[in-house]
């Protein structure tokens, strides 16, 4: 574990473009934001535990997976730089976990407290409109995962999944996101084939 800066700065930059922030705002999250360097296949929560914290993704990539009834793991979703993430129903109603959240690369990870997020709402007004803000926008995101998921064009949906994630194919295994597409592997690499091929054309 490292104490990071930038991932600090970084943040304070994301959350300034949201709306403008006063210096007491920006001096307290300075205080309060822990910044770790966390290596790969480091389990931030896991199923059953109660998620604590808020995370920023400085650098890396992160994924959510929960274990259905058989054993397999069944990726959630993928999350890199720049996002916000949390176990969202532990963190937000302070109770066991249903998913395992993981780092798939080595990350750069800026996170909060649940309490002291909540004290940032209660101090500052900003605090409330960026939180607002943001919780619209991952609204956003969830129901467009879900909509993509449920798709019965699979192409499309790695297609989506290619169109969030560019690099995806490099970050992490297969099985991963075969799992986050509800195929299997031998499917996803047909449309591996089949997205060469299409590609190949339009040359």
């Amino acid at each position: 574990m490292e104490t990071n800066e930038t991932g600090c700065s970084s943040l304070l930059e994301l959350l300034g473009s949201i709306a403008p922030t006063s210096a007491e705002y920006q001096q307290r999250l300075a205080e309060q934001l822990l910044t770790e360097a966390l290596p790969m296949k480091h389990h931030l929560i896991r199923e059953g535990d109660i998620c604590r914290r808020l995370y920023f993704v400085e650098s890396g990539l992160i994924r959510s997976y929960h274990v259905d009834d058989y054993g397999n793991e069944c990726t959630n979703w993928f999350l890199g730089q720049g996002d916000l993430a949390c176990a969202v129903t532990s963190f937000f109603g302070q109770k066991p976990s249903l998913e395992n959240i993981e780092t798939l690369q080595e990350s750069v990870l800026v996170s909060i407290t649940w309490n002291q997020l909540n004290a940032l709402y209660a101090d500052f007004a900003e605090a409330n409109l960026i939180g607002r803000i943001i919780t619209q926008k991952y609204l956003v995101f969830a129901t467009e995962i879900y909509m993509q998921r449920h798709t019965p064009k699979i192409m499309a949906r790695y297609a989506n999944l290619l169109k969030q994630h560019p690099h995806i194919e490099q970050l992490t295994t297969q099985g991963n996101i075969a799992s986050y597409l509800g195929i299997t592997r031998e499917t996803l690499s047909r449309l591996k084939a089949e997205t060469v091929r299409n590609r190949e054309k339009q040359v």
